[in-house]
């Protein structure tokens, strides 16, 4: 503990001796490497406050705010992760990961038309990620928006991960619910005919056996 206070110390006094400019992100970079030194050893508080130090030395270094991100959620902080990832990405619109956790955080307060347009930015930049698709499909139809079920379908055409499969089926069952108030859902018969496809021939065989022998007893 004290060899890490220590190096704290030193680290803050050498980085405090270069120029304004140069001061800012040098010693947000060191603020961060610290935090990231405090969760390894398992204070996720004491890495927080050194994230945060960070971006207040550096509010354009993106990497404390990704360290940032999830211990914000994991104390509760949403609204102070929105207000500092809003502030982001003005500065930095090019910051993919930030568009995506508001997206999700946007969700989670309700603010679904806000949430749509967060995923819209990062999907711009990353359009075959699934999660984000998912999370826009969420919003879409949370707002009942007309897009939602061509985006719930975008969602299953990408979504191929095993370990996500329970997410897959709440969708195919959302993208079915969205087809029964459209009055599309498929009839039972409908959904049989892929099964019955490839019986087709057997089908007419046994048919035509039935067919004949009907015929035969008639003629007796």
């Amino acid at each position: 503990m004290r060899r890490l206070l220590m190096t704290t110390l030193i680290g803050l006094v050498v980085f405090a001796k270069s120029t304004d400019i140069q001061a800012d992100r040098a010693t947000a970079r060191e603020l961060t490497r610290l935090g990231v030194v405090w969760a390894s050893r398992g204070d996720a508080a004491e890495a927080l406050r050194y994230y945060q130090r960070a971006i207040a030395s550096d509010h354009d270094y993106a990497r404390s705010y990704e360290l940032a991100l999830p211990l914000w959620l994991q104390s509760g902080e949403e609204s102070r992760a929105r207000k500092e990832l809003e502030n982001l990405t003005l500065r930095c619109p090019k910051c993919a990961f930030a568009w995506y956790a508001l997206g999700t955080l946007y969700r989670r307060a309700q603010r679904f038309d806000l949430s749509v347009l967060a995923y819209e930015a990062y999907l711009g930049r990353r359009p075959g990620d699934p999660d984000a698709v998912f999370g826009m499909a969420m919003a879409l139809v949370a707002l009942k928006d007309p897009r939602a079920h061509a985006t719930l379908e975008r969602y299953v055409a990408l979504e191929k991960r095993p370990e996500r499969s329970k997410y897959r089926e709440r969708v195919l069952h959302l993208i079915d619910l969205e087809r029964a108030r459209a009055g599309k859902l498929p009839t039972p018969l409908q959904r049989l005919l892929p099964y019955i496809e490839p019986l087709r021939p057997w089908i007419a065989i046994l048919w035509r056996r039935t067919s004949d022998g009907d015929a035969n007893r008639g003629s007796q």
